[in-house]
């Protein structure tokens, strides 16, 4: 009786470490890119979220953090596997007509923002489920740098001159809490898989709540055995690599975005066509979207490529078709 008793309080020390302890990598360098020109649809294109450059380090810890920049960060039980990270991102938005100099005030502002988050990515790899949580810190406006990263995209690619940047939306903060909880609710085997999402979004930059299915089919690694497993392969792995696809239909309710609003503590810089209720957030509206990714690995490196389409956020416009790619290598 009392070897059982210690073998059990064995294993009750040791399995909370267990998930933590197999991950082979430690750290994780992303590139990411968002552009509605690379997109599938149309490739003639430039408007509304017209382009997202995203660059990712992901890490994991060997100890439970003191930081206080993670500690009131949400954790997905004792054995999960977190993973922590730190992304600089600058996004912008144009109306559908860059050539004009003067803006139409029933399209999208021109727009830029420019951001630091800090995330936290905590997947419980028994109970199936993880809980995401970012703090965002940037700026708007002209300090964003859009305006001069879009004038110089476009002149090395010979491509036509963005006139309008002028009349972008005004300089202000951007600060955001985002929080993102998933639990699997299929599991049809070694190469299919759903889980249901929830998202919220709270701040100065972006204020609503999304609904969505996460469902992957193809040759892939368990989804909640943490992050570092859905975009690498270790030495001990069966087979060196992963091929998946991800498709992922999703409800948003927007009531706020300040990259297309404006800003919080600014004023829009010129006054719009519509009236006050409708321009230019489709408010007391759910808005639908769907995301289809494929994503590869080979051993250390992560590959994929996706298509966006959304609903347009300004009323009357067409939607927003975006294509986007990634790279990746863990160490």
């Amino acid at each position: 009786m009392k070897l059982i008793i210690q073998c059990c309080l064995i294993l009750g020390l040791t399995f909370p470490a267990m998930a933590q302890e197999k991950q082979e990598y430690k750290r994780m360098f992303r590139l990411y890119e968002d552009n509605d020109f690379i997109n599938v649809i149309h490739f003639n294109n430039d408007q509304a979220y017209t382009n997202g450059t995203r660059f990712d380090l992901f890490y994991l810890k060997d100890k439970p953090s003191r930081s206080i920049l993670d500690t009131w960060m949400p954790k997905a039980g004792p054995n999960a596997v977190n993973t922590y990270g730190y992304s600089f991102m600058q996004v912008m938005f144009t109306p559908t007509y860059l050539t004009w100099p003067v803006p139409d005030p029933a399209d999208y502002y021109y727009s830029g923002g420019l951001y630091l988050t800090h995330s936290l990515h905590s997947s419980n790899p028994v109970k199936k489920y993880n809980l995401q949580t970012e703090l965002v810190m940037g700026v708007m406006g002209p300090p964003a740098l859009a305006k001069e990263m879009q004038t110089l995209l476009h002149h090395i690619l010979d491509y036509r001159k963005p006139a309008g940047w002028g009349y972008q939306l005004k300089t202000d903060v951007l600060i955001n809490l985002n929080f993102i909880v998933e639990k699997e609710i299929l599991d049809l085997g070694p190469h299919m898989q759903i889980s249901g999402g929830a998202q919220g979004f709270l701040g100065t930059m972006i204020d609503g709540l999304a609904l969505y299915s996460n469902i992957r089919i193809g040759w892939m690694k368990p989804y909640y055995d943490g992050f570092f497993q859905q975009y690498s392969n270790g030495r001990h792995d069966h087979k060196p690599w992963q091929l998946y696809t991800t498709i992922r239909p999703s409800l948003a309710a927007n009531f706020h975005n300040s990259l297309v609003d404006g800003g919080v503590f600014t004023s829009v810089p010129y006054p719009a066509e519509q009236a006050e209720n409708l321009r230019p957030y489709s408010r007391k509206k759910v808005l639908p979207h769907l995301d289809i990714a494929l994503t590869g690995t080979y051993k250390r490196w992560g590959f994929s490529l996706g298509q966006k389409t959304t609903n347009p956020i300004v009323n009357g416009l067409s939607n927003n078709e975006t294509g986007n790619f990634s790279v990746s290598y863990s160490w």
